[in-house]
């Protein structure tokens, strides 16, 4: 589940700061009130965007690849459907970050089940996704000895998958769709969290940078659209016993 504190954070700095920096302290923030967005509808909207991205200097995806992006949290549904009840009941909300290894893993390996059981490069996707993700974290060296064993099994495990879901034959494009989804991962992450501070994204060159102007979203640099976008998600008032949603509205432009 994602944070978004209603508490307002205003960019320390003009210049664009690493998006992941401007949303890991929201996930951190202790507020009073926040909205709650389930994983998987993350992915939707990072799906959403995947499909609307016309730029000069991303090919445009295919309908198998953002079908894929849109899925890739699924295997979350279980997990956050048990966390927003608990927040209902009036637990304090809990973020995505605040998983144990075998939560997160158990919802991973869901969501490359789940894709690969629609779309086998897909799946393969998703799957590097994650083992990215697992290899950070043991370079990190945070966790427990069977913590570490758990995420180590992982990367070995999801290694011997894709070669069965995709197998060798000459430059795969899985790294480069990969690189893809986790653009619109951390733009979605970016736009859910709510911070306002403007920020640059680390895949291909940095090429995108996005800064808030009022209820609008303006890409800069030379990540220009050819398009406006309007994006959507649902989320959560806590504390709210009513289990009633509203929806976030984002609306993408150049500068």
């Amino acid at each position: 589940m994602i944070l978004r504190p209603d508490t307002v954070r205003a960019a320390a700095s003009p210049q664009p700061i690493p998006a992941w920096d401007a949303i890991l302290p929201t996930q951190r923030e202790r507020a009073e009130r926040y909205l709650l967005i389930a994983q998987d509808d993350h992915a939707r909207l990072a799906g959403d965007f995947a499909a609307a991205l016309k730029t000069s200097w991303l090919p445009e995806l295919s309908d198998e690849i953002v079908e894929a992006i849109a899925m890739h949290d699924c295997g979350w549904r279980a997990l956050d459907e048990e966390l927003l009840a608990r927040a209902r009941a009036g637990e304090r909300p809990v973020s995505f970050l605040d998983m144990t290894v075998p939560e997160f893993l158990a919802a991973w390996t869901a969501s490359i089940d789940r894709t690969a059981e629609r779309t086998p490069t897909g799946g393969a996707v998703v799957s590097v996704h994650f083992s990215r993700l697992a290899e950070y974290r043991l370079a990190l060296r945070q966790d427990t000895p069977e913590g570490t064993g758990l995420l180590a099994r992982f990367v070995n495990t999801e290694a011997e998958r894709r070669e069965k879901l995709v197998p060798p034959c000459g430059a795969s494009p899985v790294p480069f769709f990969t690189d893809a989804l986790q653009l619109c991962d951390l733009v979605s992450l970016y736009l859910c969290c709510g911070s306002e501070a403007a920020v640059e994204f680390p895949q291909f060159n940095r090429k995108l940078k996005i800064r808030r102007q009022g209820e609008r979203f303006l890409c800069e640099g030379p990540a220009e659209l050819k398009t406006e976008i309007q994006l959507g998600v649902p989320a959560r008032n806590w504390p709210d016993s009513s289990g009633g949603t509203l929806r976030l509205r984002f609306d993408l432009g150049n500068r």
